[in-house]
């Protein structure tokens, strides 16, 4: 059975000449950064893994120059050659930071795991606030000390998720967290009203100004 739209539509999809080009160089800088990845590798199963981040560094800048000498730079080639120019910049500017993990076992080789950490950390404040942000939170609040206490705490909420949580155990820990908050709202108050609380603070000042007057006027009566 004939399906002339059908027919219309597959040659409307077939990629013309310069959808193909596009596609072939897309092809070809994904593999020149899948061997920088090879390159950069510090996978402990790596039969080759260099010994030492200087080692590390010594090859990535040799395969950096190598690639960027065997890279045709004119005609269609020209937008590799300065994807290639790109990527040998960045290699310079980073490559005093990228092998720190073949040195200390510490150090991640990757930041994957303390992205994972932001992204998960964010969502959990976002449920617990109601928010679609964090800003004006207690992440802004208490800073990084936030931070560190989520991290902290991480582990030790699976352990009072088999204990017993009481209603007065509850309003101490959210009488405490206000506390902390107060020097972070008095702050941001301060700076949104200025004038408000300009005039809070001449009031203020007229109120102890007249109270002492009346004390230095009362310890001179007769």
């Amino acid at each position: 059975m004939a399906c002339p739209w059908l027919d219309r539509l597959a040659r409307a999809l077939e990629p013309d000449w310069h959808t193909a080009r596009e596609a072939g160089r897309l092809a070809r800088h994904t593999e020149i950064l899948r061997d920088v990845a090879r390159v950069i590798s510090s996978d402990p199963e790596r039969e080759d893994r260099p010994k030492s981040a200087a080692e590390a560094k010594e090859r990535f800048t040799t395969f950096l120059t190598e690639l960027q000498a065997a890279t045709p730079r004119f005609g269609l080639a020209a937008p590799t050659a300065a994807f290639v120019d790109n990527l040998v910049a960045l290699g310079e500017r980073y490559k005093e930071h990228l092998f720190v993990c073949f040195d200390d076992q510490l150090v991640h080789a990757t930041t994957n795991s303390l992205e994972g950490f932001f992204s998960q950390f964010k969502h959990a404040q976002r449920r617990l606030l109601g928010t679609k942000s964090t800003a004006n939170s207690l992440v802004q609040n208490l800073d990084d000390d936030y931070m560190l206490l989520f991290a902290e705490a991480d582990d030790a909420m699976r352990a009072l998720a088999n204990s017993e949580l009481t209603v007065e155990a509850f309003d101490l820990a959210r009488a405490e967290i206000d506390a902390a908050e107060e020097p972070a709202r008095q702050r941001r108050s301060a700076v949104r009203s200025l004038s408000r609380h300009l005039n809070d603070v001449r009031e203020n000042w007229g109120e102890h100004l007249a109270a002492a007057r009346s004390r230095s006027a009362a310890e001179f009566e007769p």
